[in-house]
């Protein structure tokens, strides 16, 4: 795989599905969400589009996120256990399971200093409108800045499992 860039094929390969996912199981799901319960539409226009913008970086922290957790394969060997610490901890932290308004607010500023929120509490806040102005503009550029920092750490932990790797064979 020596020409083909390793980290930025699994992020396609994760991005193809998603998209895959999300083109076939999503609209059937809104519609039947919608027929039973009452759903609030956006805000606005603007924000539909940046809430799009926002579950599109969110994907890609996500991705970041599995592509580091995922590279503890080669040092172990079954990462399962680290695999659902990984999902209950993004679930809780992103606010998947419980809205991060209702934790008490030690969490809450602990937990602005992590990823985590980037992923499903930022987008929902988006698509409600509940941040408008520089502080629309702040919660995108932290998007931005945890999908940077997942890229150059997955980087990172890349090269230090170069040197670990060894493969037999031809």
């Amino acid at each position: 795989i020596k020409p083909i860039d390793f980290q930025f094929m699994y992020f396609s390969r994760g991005l193809g599905q998603s998209l895959f996912r999300g083109v076939l199981f999503t609209p059937p799901i809104i519609i039947f969400t919608v027929l039973i319960f009452s759903i609030s539409p956006p805000a606005s226009l603007l924000n539909f589009a940046l809430y799009i913008v926002c579950t599109f970086f969110s994907i890609l922290i996500y991705l970041g996120i599995n592509y580091i957790v995922g590279l503890f394969a080669i040092f172990f060997l079954s990462i399962r256990g680290i695999l659902y610490s990984k999902n209950l901890i993004i679930e809780l932290m992103s606010g998947l399971l419980v809205p991060i308004d209702w934790f008490p607010a030690w969490f809450q500023s602990l937990n602005a200093f992590l990823p985590f929120q980037a992923i499903a509490y930022f987008p929902l806040q988006v698509y409600l409108g509940r941040v408008q102005g520089k502080e629309l503009l702040t919660t995108l550029l932290l998007q931005v800045f945890w999908l940077v920092a997942m890229f150059l750490l997955g980087r990172l932990v890349w090269r230090f499992c170069q040197r670990r790797i060894l493969i037999q064979g031809g």
